[in-house]
């Protein structure tokens, strides 16, 4: 039986998901395609799929934010697996890392999203080059007090949209993406992270289990202009107030640390700089970059 169920919430961007199916399908894992697609390309890829372990649904079109975040709540109360990982379809999972987490969370009842580092790739005439490597470390994070939690990932922020979660509690970050309807998408990622603390224990696990599509122009992220990135800021003091307030937090310390925070990087040694220098000037293909990122694990 599976434990781990493989959320992808698309919208268009047919063009990757052949390659997407390509490279992330697992025997081992459950697959809910939520599909909120304008046009129905996506619709037309996964009707050819016949494995068992893919449930595709064609959602309402992604018309409004509203209908997104709508979108992927439903999906996740669709979820019938102990764990639930969200991923794009331009990005890769890496089977070993997450079999790693799966085994470790599986132990310890009381730890609820986990995670290993984001690695990268980018694109370049249709070869494949490596760019990051075990990058976004999140063992500041970890805290047995969801409060501090909260604090560290915020007086340093790190990804943990990628994490592997405990369905119930990736439910309930949805469920608040939903109330609180982000009117700025760049937050919703804020959003669904201070959900994830408030509601579960965090760990952190020295491997590497996503890799993402670092070139990617049409992601939303890159195709926000610089001016709603700043109006977007005025948002994030409302969804500070709005999960200190549900999960009765100290809303003036967790404001005051997100005011104060700067992101800090830990510089590599000149060695592993040069080693992944060489490494990065070689093509690969999709399969021998994850054999790559697994066998250079040792590095930090």
């Amino acid at each position: 039986m599976s434990k781990l169920t493989i959320l992808l919430a698309l919208k268009d961007r047919h063009l990757e998901t052949n390659k997407w199916i390509e490279n992330n399908y697992y025997d081992e894992f459950n697959y809910i395609i939520a599909d909120g697609s304008l046009g129905e390309e996506n619709r037309s890829i996964f009707s050819k799929i016949k494995q068992k372990n893919f449930n595709y649904i064609r959602f309402k079109k992604d018309i409004t934010l509203n209908d997104y975040y709508k979108k992927v709540y439903e999906s996740s109360l669709l979820v019938k697996t102990p764990f639930v990982m969200q991923v794009d379809n331009d990005d890769i999972i890496n089977k070993l890392g997450i079999t790693e987490c799966l085994n470790f969370i599986n132990k310890y009842p009381d730890i609820s999203i986990i995670t290993g580092h984001i690695s990268g790739f980018n694109k370049k005439k249709n070869r494949i080059y490596l760019t990051d490597f075990k990058e976004n470390n999140c063992t500041h994070i970890k805290n047995q007090n969801n409060s501090f939690q909260i604090e560290n990932y915020l007086n340093n922020y790190r990804i943990i949209w990628y994490s592997i979660y405990r369905t119930n509690i990736f439910q309930k970050a949805w469920q608040d993406c939903l109330l609180f309807s982000c009117k700025h998408v760049v937050n919703t990622e804020l959003l669904h992270g201070l959900s994830s603390l408030a509601n579960g224990i965090f760990d952190f696990k020295n491997n590497t289990t996503y890799i993402r599509n670092t070139g990617q122009t049409d992601s939303i992220f890159k195709s926000i202009s610089s001016e709603e990135i700043k109006k977007s800021k005025n948002e994030i003091k409302e969804i500070i107030l709005f999960i200190s307030k549900k999960y009765n937090l100290d809303e003036n310390k967790i404001l005051s640390t997100y005011q104060s925070a700067e992101r800090k990087y830990k510089k590599r040694n000149i060695f592993i700089r040069v080693i992944l220098y060489i490494i990065r000037q070689k093509s690969v293909s999709f399969k021998q970059l994850i054999s790559l990122i697994n066998k250079i694990n040792f590095l930090n």
